[in-house]
C-alpha cells in the first residue's frame, strides 16, 4: 500500500438559495509531497498510470445546514490534468466527496 499526502487548497463560491442551502463551484489545486527525484505510478484496470505532483480540477458543492452550527454537504472533484497535459497518463482523481462542516466560533 502506498501513502500520498497531498496539500489542498479549494477556493470556492457559494450562492444561498434559501437559509440552509448553498451551491457552489470553484477551483481545485493539490500538491504531492514526496521526494521529487521520484514519479508514482498506480495500476489501474486499463494499465499504468502516473500520480501528478501537482493536481488541478475543478469542484462542484452543495452545502445543507443541518443544526444552526453544522451542515453537510457534497463535494465532486473533476480532475483537470488529462486536459492540461494530454501527452500524459495521469490517472483520474475525479471524485465525489461527502463533508461535514461544525462551526466553533461565529454565530
Amino acid at each position: 500500500m502506498i501513502n500520498m499526502y497531498y496539500l489542498q487548497l479549494t477556493p470556492t463560491v457559494g450562492y444561498h438559495l434559501s437559509e440552509s442551502f448553498v451551491l457552489g463551484a470553484g477551483a481545485d489545486i493539490q500538491r504531492l509531497f514526496q521526494d521529487n527525484a521520484s514519479q508514482t505510478y498506480i495500476v489501474e484496470g486499463d494499465g499504468v498510470k502516473a500520480m501528478p505532483l501537482m493536481d488541478y480540477g475543478v469542484v462542484a458543492k452543495t452545502e445543507y445546514k443541518v443544526l444552526r452550527n453544522v451542515s453537510a454537504g457534497l463535494q465532486y472533484r473533476l480532475g483537470m490534468n488529462n486536459v492540461i497535459a494530454p501527452d500524459k497518463d495521469y490517472t483520474n482523481r475525479s471524485y465525489l466527496q461527502v463533508q461535514l462542516k461544525l462551526g466553533l466560533l461565529g454565530k
